[in-house]
């Protein structure tokens, strides 16, 4: 470990000498990096004008599997705050924390919402914050997926930049509460959105990163792939029941991360004239709607828009 961190660090200075010029016209203000997109949108609201926010991962890039580059370590030398998510979903982050001893200023929000197992085991947290949010969950990364986590996961970012900047504490809460209020009414729509509607089943042809929602929705649904992976190619026997449950079912839509599509996807899509929907995660996003502004909240909204469509199972679009 003493070699890795050696070479860590020698990478990092020898790219710091070689961007010095570049780092001048920066943003003076602390940055805050974050791995995931929504947790990049939640503190880029509650930060507003007193911090700079970046998504450490680039947009489009599996948070997986990335690899980070020796620029990455210099930006993450030099963060402020560095939220991140847990071991699960980001498996190099421990060694990259380690070997820039950067764990002070790094914030594992699954400790920080008490879901120790998916960082391995018990874990701790890196901040003292005060939440009580134990629910029931299994190991599955994308738990803000589920809504009961959401508003928790929103709450553990808004103390984290609190507790970096307490002195700045009522300007924060005061765009967190904003950021919250439109987050509460999205999850609300949603909630109604199951509760009033007819529960055709739910087709999923991509990366499969939506269990933890249609648990907590208790949802019924066929998914071609049984995760977020796609390299494990569906046996031909279980694309039978696929087969079999589009004509039985009379399904017209199926679901892609648009970030994890598949040539599957398409083929049934063309087989049986269905129509491809997006529903987004928020763990990542393309460098088109990223450049463009979209925020978590738009791709919530949209995801709420086909949720409506394909529960009634309706071969008309919602109107914008």
């Amino acid at each position: 470990m003493k070699r890795f961190l050696s070479l860590s660090l020698l990478i990092v200075a020898l790219v710091s000498a070689c961007t010095g010029k570049g780092n001048q016209e920066e943003s003076n203000l602390p940055t805050i990096h974050t791995t995931l997109f929504l947790t990049y949108d939640f503190a880029k609201a509650i930060a507003g004008d007193k911090m700079h926010v970046e998504l450490f991962v680039p947009a489009g890039v599996d948070t997986h599997t990335y690899e980070p580059s020796a620029n990455d370590m210099l930006k993450a030398q030099k963060s402020a705050l560095f939220l991140w998510t847990s071991s699960t979903m980001e498996p190099w982050m421990p060694k990259l924390i380690e070997s820039l001893n950067i764990e002070k200023q790094s914030v594992n929000l699954a400790d920080a919402l008490h879901l120790h197992e998916l960082n391995g085991g018990e874990g701790h947290d890196h901040h003292d914050h005060d939440h009580e949010h134990h629910h029931h969950h299994d190991n599955d990364p994308h738990f803000w997926m589920n809504p009961n986590f959401l508003l928790p996961l929103f709450d553990a970012v808004t103390q984290s930049i609190i507790a970096q900047d307490p002195d700045n504490r009522t300007y924060y809460e005061t765009n967190a509460q904003i950021y919250r209020e439109e987050l509460q009414a999205i999850i609300t729509d949603a909630q109604e959105i199951v509760a009033t509607s007819p529960k055709h089943p739910l087709l999923f042809g991509g990366g499969f990163s939506h269990q933890a929602f249609l648990t907590a929705y208790n949802l019924p649904y066929f998914s071609v792939y049984a995760s977020d992976s796609i390299e494990n190619e569906p046996t031909i026997a279980h694309l039978a029941t696929i087969r079999q449950a589009i004509q039985e079912q009379g399904l017209i839509y199926i679901f892609v991360d648009p970030m994890l599509t598949t040539k599957i996807a398409t083929t049934l899509a063309e087989d049986y004239n269905l129509l491809i929907l997006p529903w987004h995660t928020g763990h990542t996003l393309n460098k088109e709607d990223l450049d463009a502004e979209v925020s978590y909240l738009d791709l919530l909204k949209e995801n709420n828009d086909y949720l409506l469509l394909a529960l009634h199972n309706q071969p008309v679009l919602p109107s914008n």
